[in-house]
């Protein structure tokens, strides 16, 4: 190894106190990540309010705009929408596949979307109801290579979505017309 001359050794010192200028400072704007003072306990998490109504496991749930309304997807085949304020069940949606892994309510609280492992996005109008009294389903949309893993609803009118063909999607929920198609992840999109 070379020698070390007198202004690299100078910079190197320079540099020194700037990293740990630069670490006082981090660590004066750094988040408490403590939990709480050694031998005391931290605070206890406690249940507000249990809904039961689900089968087999929950594997996605999403509160609605009001923060009263719930929406659950479970693998039992069946969205719920709640009144989290009373516990009480206000739908239940029993959906093609039970292989549900994201559901989500649109801002107005009109519409549920959810899918999941069968590579569609199926839209909900709650304010609608079919022939047998469920929720009106208004649009499935097909065309994904992978599963689906997550969805929202930046308004409305509109719906976008993340899926195992590692693709970003924009939909209009009217006429399910594709508006964006982004790829550029290596990956699944959760």
């Amino acid at each position: 190894m070379p020698p070390v001359d007198e202004e690299t050794a100078s910079l190197r010192e320079e540099l020194g106190k700037l990293v740990e200028k630069l670490r006082i400072k981090q660590e004066a704007v750094r988040d408490d990540t403590s939990l709480g003072t050694p031998g005391q306990k931290p605070g206890k998490a406690s249940t507000k309010k249990l809904l039961k109504g689900h089968i087999n496991k929950v594997t996605c749930c999403h509160f609605s705009g009001d923060s009263r309304h719930a929406v659950s997807g479970s693998l039992d085949g069946k969205l719920i929408v709640w009144d989290c304020w009373t516990g009480n069940k206000i739908q239940v949606i029993p959906l093609r596949s039970a292989w549900v892994m994201t559901a989500v309510f649109s801002h107005s609280g009109s519409f549920v979307a959810c899918g999941g492992m069968d590579n569609m996005l199926t839209i909900y109008d709650l304010n609608n109801r079919d022939g047998n009294g469920m929720a009106k389903m208004v649009r499935e949309i097909t065309g994904y290579e992978g599963f689906l893993s997550s969805a929202r609803f930046p308004d409305d009118d509109t719906v976008v979505t993340g899926s195992g063909d590692m693709k970003i999607m924009q939909y209009q929920v009217e006429t399910g017309q594709k508006l964006l198609d982004l790829q550029g992840h290596n990956g699944d999109v959760a």
